[in-house]
């Protein structure tokens, strides 16, 4: 199911700009979650007075920012490689918690980033990946 938001937006952004599309995935995302919030939780659909603001922040970056940013970049490269660069955010919230915020880091953590790191090396290498080119060129003519 993950996998298929890569490909659905490849094809939307040929015919809509990444804005736009990540207000019309809200659009329709939202009266579904809050069906479910009532459904599960009726007496819990407001936020507290003091949840506001933080709301609104990571809303603006962590969800919209995140969405418009994943489908600006679905016009320079292909749904693979997107796919494989969104699959390296688990880990890479993970390691900047551990820099930024002094979360500690267990043993099964670092474990599990090792195969990721192997699959990003491998993965810029086979599809020459955005990333790998991040300051001579934009994309991967996809």
């Amino acid at each position: 199911m993950w996998s298929g938001a890569f490909i659905a937006g490849k094809f939307a952004v040929q015919e809509f700009p990444p804005f736009a599309l990540t207000f019309l995935r809200f659009l329709f995302a939202l009266p579904l979650i809050f069906g479910l919030l009532y459904w599960r939780e009726p007496g819990n659909l407001a936020p507290r007075s003091g949840q506001w603001r933080p709301l609104v922040v990571l809303g603006l970056i962590g969800t919209f920012g995140y969405h418009a940013l994943f489908f600006i970049a679905l016009n320079h490269t292909t749904a693979i490689n997107s796919a494989l660069i969104g699959a390296m955010n688990p880990m890479i919230t993970m390691l900047l918690a551990a820099l930024f915020f002094q979360e500690g880091l267990s043993v099964k953590q670092v474990y599990w980033c090792v195969p990721h790191r192997q699959l990003y090396q491998f993965s810029t290498r086979l599809y020459h990946c955005p990333v790998s080119g991040l300051f001579g060129r934009i994309g991967d003519g996809a």
